[in-house]
């Protein structure tokens, strides 16, 4: 029942069917109006996924790269999904912005401290600041940038309730531990 605007068809698939065959992100939530922050949000279809599960959730999106946050707003949008904030920058440690990195794959965009490759700055924002309530679910896929992010925000982790997480340890341009 959803329309679906996205760059590579291999790519949409692979998503399309982990999260809407397989249900990958469906865990039960307490609240009947879940607040779900999804970190890495690409074009959107895992905030579709969440509006579908859990009509009534709370959903806020963050998103660096222009080109993906075209598709998710499209997405959202011609799904008629207008209560979904959008937040177009990377999470990171600092509220300033980014070196952020093109990927051949338009999901592997990344944060690139190193500045070795083919770069452009993005805003960045600090996780931590919209941890100060209680989180029903925190997806984080935001390609190697987990480290760097669950260490700044750890002490504000007791309020999440389920942490969803797709580990990115492959960029040489940020090493994980």
């Amino acid at each position: 029942g959803n329309t679906f605007n996205f760059p590579n068809i291999i790519e949409f698939l692979y998503i399309y069917i982990d999260l809407f065959v397989f249900h990958t992100y469906r865990i039960p939530v307490q609240s009947k109006t879940p607040r779900i922050l999804d970190c890495g949000a690409h074009i959107g279809m895992a905030s579709m996924y969440f509006k579908k599960i859990y009509p009534t959730a709370v959903i806020t999106c963050f998103e660096p790269n222009p080109n993906a946050l075209t598709y998710l707003r499209k997405n959202l949008s011609q799904n008629d999904i207008t209560d979904v904030e959008i937040v177009p920058a990377a999470v990171w440690n600092t509220d300033a912005s980014i070196s952020f990195a093109h990927s051949t794959w338009s999901w592997g965009d990344h944060v690139d401290t190193s500045a070795s490759r083919r770069t452009f700055e993005v805003p960045s924002v600090r996780l931590g600041k919209y941890l100060n309530q209680r989180i029903d679910i925190l997806k984080m896929d935001i390609e190697s940038a987990e480290e760097t992010v669950l260490k700044d925000c750890g002490s504000q982790l007791k309020h999440v309730q389920a942490l969803m997480l797709e580990y990115h340890c492959n960029f040489s341009s940020m090493p994980n531990d």
